[in-house]
């Protein structure tokens, strides 16, 4: 299936998910920065109706982080009341973690979260049994662990919410009647929300759907191994983006070069690739690392450095076509953004914009746009709402969920919590952490293994090299394969980690460490100004001030 899935999302423009990316920064989602370390950050006209608004602080990745307000408001064009409603929730690298307040007009809505997971709000354990769930439909599913995503983008009419209940429900009546597993879903699933049956009863759902599948997960793109890699490169180690990658994401560099075998592409091309990519963005990068706006203009310029790339690589014709509605112009005109996003975002157009013969040195970056398309489409809450109701009425198991907590450090180690979220209607037969200093670690001899398979467990890891980075995920195991959790980074020997990487090049110091109630933070060299964020280890913001030294 893995050949499979390829097949269909290369079916997408190579390098057009640059190209949409790109209009997302420069129009359809606006970032700045106020002051104090906080950002606000708009995406405009939503499903052509309303705005999202989010304000808060972030990490040194440009995840949110620390308690963010969320709210929408009518767009320009939209009939949305306003405001439709107001979040508050606390953010930990980018994932919901903690109590969310939902403020709609008409009631208050509370959620508890684990890493992006709904859990139980009472303190009360996820069961320990397994098979025992009911049939819920798809939409129930959707309103029930992601709650977000109806109140967000659903909520604003009742027809529209109505229609879309069914449109998935649709979609799972006509999926009910194939064999399906975890394997053969996407396959179907893909066949089935493109049939014509679909589209023609539900026309305008499936564009909306097509929007949302990709503008809703847009923040996941920040932990994108790719992405990582180059904000790592001129925050820290000013090495070249491939030998950050080789070190510290070999599993992601080996799946570029798996796909390169599979097409038949030099392995050698990838090397290449990353040479001319570093030199194209050189040239890009403006703001000083020290600027608040650093990240933003680093994610612009990357994604303008690969439509740079498609420019090279189109025929001159299709590119002249394409170029008239692409970033270049920044899309003044609304109603030709939308079309030129269309046409991206449909699988049946955009081949036209292509050679089908592409050299090896292109082959690359639609490999990296595909992986970036995998990451974003895996994460489809709405297919993944489906995809449960289904093998659930087919009593079919699903790979389980579990998140990873880090719940403490000292100079000794650091103790790792796994909280299995769900388990897949299926026994879990193995469950544990594994660790490495390569992001994303897989099961490998730094493994812990959960002996009871117990659904909340933690294990404390010793033995480690003070100082240097590891990464570390939990898993768990039923008969749907092995799933992963979120994967958690830290410095051995450290009681947390205490460095902005935003900021790496002002020296500074930290005593005692570890610390109680009381800390000192002395710098090497003069600052007329500084914020100081602390977080607890369970990514909780607990103390914020700003200081100005005085002449």
């Amino acid at each position: 299936m893995k050949t499979n899935s390829f097949k269909i999302v290369s079916s997408f423009l190579a390098i057009s998910i640059f190209i949409l990316l790109a209009s997302a920064y420069e129009y359809t989602q606006r970032t700045e920065y106020l002051g104090n370390g906080v950002y606000k950050q708009t995406s405009h006209e939503i499903l052509d109706k309303f705005n999202i608004i989010k304000t808060g602080t972030r990490d040194g990745n440009g995840n949110w982080h620390g308690v963010i307000t969320i709210k929408s408001e009518r767009s320009v064009q939209g009939e949305v009341p306003d405001p439709p409603y107001i979040e508050t929730v606390n953010y930990v690298h980018g994932s919901k973690h903690g109590k969310s307040v939902f403020i709609t007009p008409t009631e208050t809505k509370n959620y508890c979260y684990n890493m992006g997971k709904i859990v139980p709000c009472d303190g009360q354990n996820l069961k320990e049994e397994s098979g025992s769930r009911s049939n819920p439909s798809s939409f129930k599913i959707l309103e029930e662990k992601y709650p977000w995503y109806v109140l967000s983008y659903l909520s604003f009419s009742t027809t529209y919410k109505d229609s879309f209940e069914r449109w998935m429900i649709a979609i799972e009546n006509k999926l009910n009647t194939y064999p399906l597993n975890d394997q053969n879903f996407q396959q179907y699933f893909d066949e089935v929300w493109t049939s014509e049956e679909i589209t023609n009863g539900f026309e305008n759902i499936n564009n909306d759907y097509q929007i949302l599948r990709f503008f809703s997960q847009l923040d996941l793109l920040k932990e994108n191994e790719f992405r990582r890699a180059l904000v790592e490169r001129y925050t820290q180690t000013k090495m070249p983006t491939i030998d950050i990658l080789n070190d510290r994401y070999r599993y992601y560099l080996d799946r570029i070069e798996l796909f390169c075998t599979a097409l038949n592409v030099p392995v050698t091309e990838v090397k290449v690739f990353f040479e001319d990519f570093d030199k194209m963005m050189d040239k890009k990068i403006i703001l000083p690392v020290s600027d608040p706006m650093f990240l933003d203009s680093l994610d612009r310029s990357l994604y303008q450095v690969f439509n740079e790339i498609a420019e090279e690589n189109l025929r001159s014709d299709d590119w002249e076509d394409l170029l008239i509605r692409s970033i270049k112009s920044n899309y003044q005109n609304y109603d030709l953004f939308k079309t030129t996003q269309s046409e991206i975002l449909t699988n049946n157009n955009i081949s036209y914009f292509l050679e089908s013969n592409l050299s090896d040195s292109v082959r690359v970056p639609e490999i990296i746009q595909t992986l970036i398309l995998l990451q974003l489409f895996e994460a489809d809450v709405v297919k993944l709402a489906i995809k449960e109701a289904c093998l659930t009425e087919q009593k079919v198991p699903l790979p389980p969920e579990i998140v990873t907590n880090i719940l403490g450090q000292n100079t000794e180690g650091i103790r790792v919590r796994g909280l299995i979220t769900f388990d897949g209607n299926d026994a879990i037969t193995k469950s544990g952490i594994v660790w490495d200093t390569v992001y994303n670690p897989v099961l490998t001899p730094n493994n812990y293994i959960n002996p009871d398979n117990k659904h909340d467990f933690n294990v404390f890891i010793d033995g480690l090299i003070p100082g240097k980075r590891y990464f570390v995920r939990s898993y768990a195991v039923n008969k749907a394969g092995i799933s992963y959790g979120n994967t958690m980074e830290f410095i051995a020997g450290e009681v947390s980690s205490n460095k902005d990487i935003q900021y790496q090049s002002v020296g500074w110091k930290v005593y005692p460490n570890p610390a109680d109630d009381q800390i000192n933070i002395t710098f090497e060299e003069s600052l007329s100004s500084f914020e100081v964020f602390i977080y607890s280890l369970s990514g909780y913001q607990v103390f914020h001030n700003r200081y100005n030294n005085q002449p």
